[in-house]
This record gives structure tokens, sequence and C-alpha cells, in this order.
């Protein structure tokens, strides 16, 4: 009587048929490519948010008013001074800033209005451009309306800032600036505050004369047009400055905020008692430390870049795991096949039992 075949272990249950295998590795093929996949997605996602904030902070840089503090004009002319600016840029011919905002920069001249669209005041290439005075205004303030113009942009540089005074509040909390040209500061005493189209061009004009009809018809026409007006007696005698940049809010808007050239120069309400801070940031100019501390700004995009290569790092070692398993998997399969083969053949050679 011959001996059944007896498994120690069911195939049915422990070996897969080829079909179940070739859906087996099939599945892990697509799983391998997917994991590839969201790989080069995040990688690309990385490099490119790294690169836009990188490139969105350097445009910010180079558009800051801090760049240019240490030149700014001063009685004792400390180096860096106004002058070696001048001497970097001989078309520098003034400084303009309103206070209580982040208008705070040189101001250059040139026979183009298009020249410093794109170039800084230090004459290099420059997405920002400069602040500078119309090419058809005189540098001497002497016209009776001098207009100034910059770009309008974000985090307040430029001229960034002007779309504020579109609040009433903010227009009746900032009333004054200041003017350097030709040597000595000059208060402005702001008036108005208007936002017009730039095709309005009655009022751009440039080269009239103080104590003039025309300057008197284009007060007029000013404060008969403008959002906001403050009364300080303000007349065609008068020489006056217009801070001119772009709006979005209509179609080829302007921001325009007037002020009075005056001899009396204005303090700053703005800035609090802090001699022993500003102490302390003329000590780190001179160390070169508060232009690294301004370098700061990448160290925030640092972080980031290292959060999506931490996030990297951990879908990669999950995609190894994942290899692993399947190594182990398939190296279980072949041992359980072995195993089951070497069984087999072990009962069909067995003598069979006799009684």
């Amino acid at each position: 009587m011959s001996r059944a075949k007896v498994y120690l272990v069911d195939p049915k249950n422990h070996l897969l048929s080829v079909r179940q295998k070739l859906g087996k590795t099939g599945v892990g093929i697509l799983a391998f490519f997917v994991d590839v996949l969201i790989i080069l997605v995040l990688t690309l996602l990385t490099v490119y948010g790294v690169y836009a904030l990188w490139d969105s902070q350097q445009l910010y840089e180079e558009a800051s008013s801090s760049q240019y503090t240490s030149y700014r004009p001063t009685e004792d002319n400390k180096f860096p001074s106004f002058i070696d600016l001048q001497h970097i840029n001989p078309e520098v011919m003034g400084w303009i800033q309103v206070y209580g905002t982040k208008i705070d920069y040189p101001m250059v001249h040139s026979e183009d209005n298009n020249k410093y669209l794109n170039i800084d005041a230090y004459g290099n290439f420059s997405i920002p451009g400069a602040i500078f005075l119309h090419a058809s205004s005189k540098k001497d303030f002497s016209d009776f309306c001098s207009i100034i113009l910059g770009h309008h942009m974000a985090k307040s540089s430029m001229f960034g800032d002007l779309d504020k005074f579109e609040k009433e509040f903010f227009f009746r909390s900032h009333e004054y600036g200041n003017l350097y040209y030709e040597g000595k500061n000059h208060g402005l005493h702001f008036f108005a505050y208007m936002l017009e189209d730039a095709y309005e061009w009655e009022l751009f004009m440039t080269g009239l004369k103080p104590g003039t009809e025309k300057a008197e018809e284009y007060l007029a026409n000013i404060l008969d047009k403008a959002l906001y007006v403050r009364d300080i007696g303000v007349s065609a005698d008068d020489r006056i400055v217009m801070l001119y940049t772009c709006s979005e809010e209509i179609t080829n808007g302007r921001y325009l905020l007037l002020g009075r050239i005056e001899e009396e120069v204005y303090e700053d309400p703005f800035v609090r008692d802090m001699s022993a801070f500003n102490h302390f940031v003329e000590s780190a100019d001179a160390l070169g430390i508060r232009e690294r501390i301004r370098q700061l700004g990448v160290f925030g995009k640092t972080l980031i870049f290292f959060f999506f290569l931490i996030l990297l790092f951990f879908l990669l070692d999950r995609l190894k795991k994942r290899r692993l398993q399947r190594k182990a998997e398939r190296a279980m399969e072949r041992e359980i096949l072995r195993l089951m083969t070497k069984i087999e053949g072990g009962r069909e050679d067995a003598p069979p039992e006799t009684t």
C-alpha cells in the first residue's frame, strides 16, 4: 500500500502562482517609479522655490534704502559720506526722506528719464532702478514744481510707501520730510495727495516759474483734484515737489504726494531717542557687522531649503526600506520554494511501506 504525499506546508497557501508573482512584481515596479517621480517633483519644486525666494530677496535688497544709509548726508561728513557716493556716480545730486516711511534714498538726475528705471544710484544695472529727478526739472529746484520719480515696489521699497497716504489718517499723521541738495537740508511740508491717471498731462508740467499766472493755475488744478489737502498756505510763489510712482488701482494710475520746499528743517517725529543703539549701529558699520546682519534674510531661505532636503532624504529612506522589504520577500519565497521542492523530492524517493 503506497503512502499518500504529505506536505508540511500547504503549497496553495504559500507558493505564489506565476500570475500572482508577475502582478506583485508589476505593482512593485509601479510603486518604485511613483516614488522616483515624487522625489523628482519635490526636488524640482524645492530648487524652484529656493531660487524664487533667493531671487525675490535679492530684488528687495537691491531696492532697500538700507544699502545707502551710510551715505546719507551728515554735518560731519563721516566716511563713507554723500560725497563718496557722488564720486561713485557723479549724477547723484540729492537725498529725499519722507518721515515715518522707508523713503530714504539718494536722488540722481540725468538728461534721459529712462536711464534710471533700471540703473541704481551706484550706476549699476538694477531692476528697482533709482529715485530720480525728472530730466526737465532743474537740479537746484528753482522751478515751481519739481517732479521726483521712483518705482512702486513691495516691502516699502523705493516709493512703495506712497500708497499708504491713500488712507486719510496716514496722510494727516505724516506731514514732514527732508530734501537735501546743493550741500544743504531743506524741509518738506506735504500738503496734498492724489491718485490720478498718467495721461493727465496738465498735472505733470515742468519748467514753470514761481509767481507766474501759469503756476497759479497749476496749483489751483492740483488742489481741486487732490484726494486730501492740508491747509499750509501754499501759493504760486512757493516751490513744491511732486513724488510720483505707479499705482495698480486704476489703469495707468499714479500716486502723487506733493510738498512745499521750506528753509526750515524739520525733525523726524518718528525717531525716538536711541543714542545708545545708534552708537552700536555706527560701531557695527565700522566692523562690517551691519552688512552681515542685513544678509540674515538668506538664513531664513536656508532653513526652508534644509526642510525640503530633510523631506527628500525621508522619501529616499522610505524607498530604500521598501526595496529591502521586497528583496526579503523574494528571498523568502525562493527559500520556501526550495524547501517544498526538497520535501516533495524526498517523499517521492522514499520506499513504500510494507505490512
